[in-house]
């Protein structure tokens, strides 16, 4: 079970860019042919959902039941 985080705002992600380290280790993803149809945000949605889907399905029930 997951609590929201103290800071939470209604849209998660904002990004214009990521930090160098988090760019190396998902390189295949962010800078790849295979996801150019996703915008920055999606992407790290998406990397998000790879390493902890139960986090992203308490946002969204958090979003939805307000």
């Amino acid at each position: 079970m997951f609590v929201a985080p103290n800071n939470f705002i209604g849209s998660y992600f904002k990004c214009k860019r990521v930090p160098r380290k988090f760019k190396k280790k998902w390189k295949h993803i962010l800078q790849g042919n295979r996801y150019d149809f996703l915008e920055l945000n999606q992407k790290l949605w998406f990397i998000q959902g790879l390493e902890n889907p139960q986090f992203n399905r308490f946002l969204i029930n958090f979003i939805a039941s307000k």
